[in-house]
């Protein structure tokens, strides 16, 4: 037994101190802080604002996401996946030779085709939603007052694309440490901004929509300015357009199902029973906010990873590592349940006791996603998107039903309910699709590469 666990003890320090593990390391340690000021800020958040308030900041930064995800149509998961397959810094490249010539042009094809896309589709669903804003604001708040609200949040969402376009190019080029640093310095402010205006007794809705928003702006200024630009020319391009298409119709229809599943929880909460109840849902599904941040981790460093192996081989080593890991991460989460009711005195005071439930909820959603996520970077590889697809609307059309059954008899706990049943079947979905793939459930060899 002890022989096992040093063995155990050597391989992880071996992953570690790999170039995978490093990579990782820091975005993990990049997302530890964004999550601890975010987490402050949602118990700020929760502590200061009245119901009403946060019935309008909250719902707006989920239709923020929402947003995002439409503009994007899957344009960055598909970029990443082909864009990490060619390219090559620019210093390694001699522009005097042919092969390299070759190479170079390759790079500036989908860097520029991307960009080009993204600044296409993300333009035009901004437009169409500041000129609807009277409806979109009676599918959000129940009413046409919020107007104004919905037209802001338009025009935050271009620099909310144009940032996404800048990061995903951070992570190509495998500049974490960058990446990571476009998402601190936002949150830093954000963080100082709400501090700042409870310490002065200034809370009133304006001051609170500026910190909040100020987030897409600022990582745009700094993505933009660290990303490198020798491979994005001014020139529109866009002779790539079916092949980024191909992919990304697929994989956005995966992701505005996912953010749909996220955003309607709050969205349906606050309708169908008021701001109070997704008071009580936001405590407990913010404390749990914490958790995902290795899973996010492992996903911005794996997927281009993933998608650039060569052979099963890799693929087999990965999962063989993955599936001896993973586990020891769900069972530490679900050993926090126990003590989820001093923690949630302890941060949000007793008005929030019933978040206690709908934090368990969470925790059993995230053990989970440590199981799910990384593996599911596979099918990417295996070029299942348009399978991903149809189980994630799947999963959309269920949380959609269970929210208008449950939500309304049993309030935030109901909302909770619905995401963790909806994780259970991407999981099942997601193992299913790599067993049948002979990935699971059969001998997983490979060698290390």
């Amino acid at each position: 037994m002890k022989a096992l666990i040093s063995k155990f003890i050597d391989q992880a320090k071996a992953l570690l101190s790999s170039s995978t593990g490093r990579s990782i390391s820091i975005v993990t340690g990049g997302n530890l802080l964004n999550m601890g000021l975010g987490l402050l800020i949602s118990i700020y958040s929760l502590r200061f604002l009245n119901s009403e308030q946060i019935g309008i900041v909250y719902p707006l930064i989920s239709f923020l996401l929402l947003l995002n995800q439409f503009s994007d149509v899957g344009l960055s998961m598909t970029f990443l996946k082909l864009g990490s397959r060619v390219f090559v810094p620019f210093k390694e490249l001699s522009l005097e030779n042919e092969e390299d010539s070759l190479r170079y042009e390759e790079n500036i094809d989908y860097f520029s085709n991307y960009f080009w896309l993204k600044l296409a589709v993300g333009s035009a669903i901004s437009i169409i939603c500041f000129f609807t804003s009277g409806l979109l604001s009676n599918v959000v708040f129940n009413d046409y007052d919020h107007a104004f609200y919905i037209e802001l949040i338009s025009v935050i969402s271009v620099f909310q694309f144009l940032a996404g376009y800048f990061q995903s190019c951070l992570q190509v080029e495998k500049k974490y440490t960058t990446f990571m640093l476009s998402r601190f310095i936002p949150q830093l402010i954000k963080t100082i901004g709400m501090i700042t205006i409870v310490y002065l007794g200034q809370v009133d809705l304006t001051l609170v929509l500026i910190f909040f928003l100020q987030v897409p702006v600022v990582t745009f200024l700094v993505s933009a300015f660290y990303t490198q630009k020798k491979y994005l020319e001014l020139k529109p391009r866009f002779n790539r357009s079916k092949e980024f298409f191909t992919t990304s119709r697929w994989v956005c229809l995966s992701m505005i199902a996912n953010t749909a599943m996220a955003s309607s929880d709050i969205i349906m909460t606050r309708s169908l029973v008021g701001a109070q109840e997704l008071s009580i849902y936001l405590g407990g599904q913010k404390l749990a906010s914490i958790l995902p941040i290795l899973s996010s981790s492992l996903l911005a460093v794996l997927l281009p990873k993933v998608t650039s192996m060569k052979n099963n081989d890799e693929v087999k080593f990965f999962l063989r590592k993955a599936f001896r890991f993973l586990p020891l991460f769900s069972l530490a989460i679900l050993l926090c349940i126990p003590f989820t009711d001093f923690v949630v005195n302890l941060l949000l005071g007793e008005k929030y006791n019933n978040s206690v439930s709908v934090l368990n909820a969470f925790l059993v959603v995230n053990a989970f996603a440590f199981l799910i996520t990384p593996v599911g970077t596979i099918l990417y590889r295996l070029d299942k998107e348009k399978t991903m697809a149809w189980v994630n609307c799947a999963q959309l059309a269920i949380n959609i039903i269970l929210n208008w059954v449950l939500i309304p008899r049993f309030g935030a706990i109901g909302a909770a309910g619905t995401t963790l049943a909806t994780k259970v079947l991407a999981g099942i979905s997601i193992y299913y699709v790599l067993y049948k793939n002979g990935y699971i459930f059969s001998k997983l060899q490979g060698s290390k590469e």
